[in-house]
């Protein structure tokens, strides 16, 4: 059985993450934006390495070290990849800190598809990748849910997911907006 700890709760704080561009840049922005009944509460940020492997733990702490820490229950991503192919663990986070989390996409998730991408980048950089394949397993105890026009992985229960997928589906987009502003001088593009 699911857990479903947000269903009789109002007012649940998401933090949705999102990454801003990565052409020709070592380091890519990470933006977070907490919003809780469609209000945006706070923006939190760091950094993550472009196709490294440091997504995890940057959103943690960065999480951990804000004053949102206890109060986040819900994290929102655009996948499960910031700056490329930095893949977060949504199964080790959402364990470390005691959270929800909804990976948020406009195209169906296709089965195998992000680990042939990250094997074909490991081979042509001569990279091992093992962490990120692990990574990707996690994926796999994710449901899928579609809703108006977006698909959502997560560990909530169905009604849940349905009632907060508009909020985190903003959070996000201003996530990204924030960062591709800040990133570049002016935001653009969607999500």
């Amino acid at each position: 059985m699911k857990a479903d700890a947000v269903e009789s709760k109002k007012g649940i704080r998401i933090l949705a993450v999102a990454s801003g561009p990565i052409e020709k840049r070592k380091r890519a922005l990470v933006i977070g934006v907490v919003e809780r009944e469609r209000t945006v509460e706070g923006i939190l940020s760091c950094s993550v390495e472009v196709d490294g492997d440091d997504a995890t733990r940057s959103m943690e702490d960065m999480l951990r070290s804000s004053k949102f820490r206890k109060l986040v229950k819900i994290i929102a991503l655009d996948g499960a990849a910031l700056a490329g192919l930095n893949i977060v663990n949504v199964e080790e986070l959402g364990k470390r800190l005691g959270v929800h989390l909804m990976l948020i996409t406009r195209h169906k998730p296709r089965k195998g598809r992000l680990e042939r991408a990250i094997k074909k980048f490991g081979k042509a950089n001569g990279l091992d990748v093992s962490q990120k394949l692990v990574a990707c397993g996690n994926l796999k105890s994710l449901d899928i849910f579609h809703e108006e026009g977006i698909y959502i992985m997560t560990d909530l229960e169905e009604s849940s997911t349905r009632r907060l997928a508009p909020t985190a589906f903003e959070a996000l987009r201003l996530a990204h907006l924030i960062a591709r502003g800040i990133a570049t001088g002016e935001s653009k593009g969607r999500i």
